[in-house]
């Protein structure tokens, strides 16, 4: 006696299935179920979700139909990318995106494209004109450098530890070159990472610049550690807001030599702007913008190698801004 033959197993038809009006059928259909007052009774209750789960279901089959002439990718991570390179260098939510890869974990699936691929997408973090919850594809290339820098800060984020030594061991790592504070961010796994970078800058006494701490050159959401040399602890307790503000009144440039950071060539000893305490701190003088004065880090050193203070100062920095004029008069009729 021979078995009875098992019966083919029918997959629905594809195309009926992508079909975009039987879709909207089917959830309109779905929709009709949730009408009227809420279920107390256990079945009609997993009636009702089960229904939303068919209603997730389509909307995930309209999002990939919708976008079918962009990508017919499978992947999430691949209709994201798609998505973003539609609307490249402008803002797409959240909720377009979570909508366009039908994941919840789109969030990580933007990360794998920043540290795994090198693109750069921005944020709130990293932008401030754009919200918590929006996002930016800034270019249509790669970038494999950024990339290199995400997958360290992937590497250190995993790391034990504060917070903010995860920042500076960052900042360390790429000494000299700008980083962005959405990777600050990244690292520290705490929203304080702002406050936590400054308490680098002025309890740590570590060069760490940003556009409002000598550095205008950068945009706002970006930093610099300078140097691995730290700065002298003194000048360390200067309030962000005070430094900026003192910067702002030199025109981020040495009131001595009308240096700024414009004006920086490789291999010369004027690196950085800094700065000074006209009465030395150690002899009580105060860290107020009054008290304060913007110079380069040679003349810095010149004036702390005379150790003039006061009126002795203000005396040093009228001879030094005449040299300033002369050379400048003469370089300029040579």
């Amino acid at each position: 006696m021979t078995e009875p033959k098992a019966k083919p197993k029918t997959k629905p038809n594809a195309s009926e299935s992508a079909d975009p009006k039987k879709i909207v059928e089917r959830i309109q259909q779905e929709l009709s179920k949730l009408d009227g007052e809420r279920a107390t009774e256990k079945e009609v209750i997993r009636e009702r979700i089960l229904s939303l789960v068919k209603l997730s279901k389509g909307t995930r089959q309209l999002s990939r139909y919708h976008i079918s002439s962009v990508t017919t990718a499978k992947a999430a991570r691949a209709r994201i990318l798609a998505y973003l390179k539609l609307f490249v260098k402008e803002a797409v939510t959240a909720d377009e995106l979570a909508a366009v890869s039908g994941i919840k974990e789109y969030g990580r699936r933007i990360r794998e494209l920043r540290v795994e691929h090198g693109y750069k997408i921005s944020t709130g973090v990293s932008r401030d004109d754009l919200k918590p919850t929006e996002y930016v594809l800034e270019d249509l290339a790669p970038n494999l450098e950024e990339a290199e820098k995400w997958q360290v800060a992937n590497k250190i984020r995993k790391k034990k530890g504060s917070g903010e030594s995860r920042i500076l061991e960052l900042l360390k790592h790429y000494v000299g070159k700008v980083l962005t504070g959405e990777q600050l961010f990244y690292v520290a796994k705490i929203p304080s990472f702002r406050r936590r970078t400054e308490e680098i800058r002025s309890k740590g006494g570590w060069r760490v610049a940003t556009r409002l701490t000598g550095r205008p050159d950068l945009k706002s959401s970006e930093y610099i550690l300078e140097t691995l040399e730290r700065v002298a602890p003194h000048d360390r307790a200067i309030k962000d807001e005070v430094y900026s503000d003192v910067l702002k009144r030199d025109g981020d440039s040495c009131r001595g030599c009308n240096w700024n950071i414009k004006k920086r060539a490789k291999g010369e000893r004027k690196q950085f702007i800094e700065v000074h305490h006209i009465e030395h701190h150690k002899d009580g003088g105060t860290n107020n913008e009054e008290n304060l004065v913007t110079l380069c880090n040679v003349c810095h050193d010149v004036v702390h190698a005379k150790d003039v203070q006061g009126s002795e100062f203000w005396s040093w920095l009228e001879q030094r801004q005449l040299k300033t004029k002369q050379l400048e008069m003469k370089q300029s009729s040579a």
